[in-house]
């Protein structure tokens, strides 16, 4: 359920925002008497660690967090989302992304 608001919610936002947004989501479970540990980052919430080494390796990504989560966010949101991209790396793996898409 965390997962998937922080998919569906933290796209445009930059990182110190997505820390607020997933504290007040963690709250409001808490509160709803679903418990769950704090955590830092949605990334510890992805159960998919080899998909984030591809990250880095084949897509050539950086390893900070921020650029994790917009890949993420990327790769399993149902619409379009913005992504803060300073470094010009969310643009690269979209059309790196979907050129290996077309050839499955």
């Amino acid at each position: 359920m965390l997962f998937s608001c922080m998919l569906i919610y933290s796209g445009p936002f930059d990182r110190d925002y997505r820390f607020k947004l997933l504290k007040i989501y963690i709250e409001l479970l808490n509160m709803k008497e679903i418990k769950i540990n704090t955590i830092d980052s949605f990334i510890h919430l992805y159960d998919y660690p080899l998909e984030l080494e591809n990250f880095k390796a084949i897509y050539k990504l950086s390893d900070d967090e921020f650029t994790l989560e917009n890949a993420i966010i990327l790769k399993n949101a149902c619409k379009y989302t913005y992504c803060i991209d300073p470094q010009n790396q969310a643009n690269s793996f979209i059309k790196k992304w979907g050129y290996d898409l077309k050839r499955e």
